[in-house]
């Protein structure tokens, strides 16, 4: 991807199940960066989703992906980005030009955390 024109930063903080922040908000073609800094206890990634209708079945479908960090490959054309799985103390980043306007979930799907660990990204 090239260049991004906008950075959005998120961290998981202590043993929490959250993302901070979780709502973001991005313009409507914009080639964006997400960061996902984990200060946190536990291992996480950054799911966006391109249907709200898939945060369960991705979820669930997650947990038997540990050879793809948690990311079920089956799932990957719905999604619109994903990160890696940052371990405690790491940053991961990946990128994606965003979409038309609207609401799309994001989700952390680590086994036991994609019931609680989500946000909305708003595309504007």
């Amino acid at each position: 991807m090239e260049e991004a024109d906008t950075l959005v930063v998120v961290t998981a903080v202590g043993s929490e199940m959250a993302f901070r922040p979780a709502a973001l908000t991005v313009r409507s073609g914009a080639r964006v960066r997400i960061r996902l800094e984990n200060q946190g206890t536990l291992p996480h990634n950054l799911i966006i989703l391109r249907s709200p209708g898939d945060l369960d079945p991705v979820g669930i479908a997650a947990l038997d992906a540990a050879s793809s960090e948690y990311v079920p490959p089956e799932w990957v054309d719905g999604m619109m980005g994903y990160s890696h799985l940052a371990v405690p103390g790491t940053t991961v980043e990946f990128g994606f030009v965003a979409p038309e306007p609207g609401e799309y979930a994001f989700v952390c799907t680590y086994p036991g955390h994609f019931r609680s660990m989500r946000g909305i990204l708003t595309v504007l």
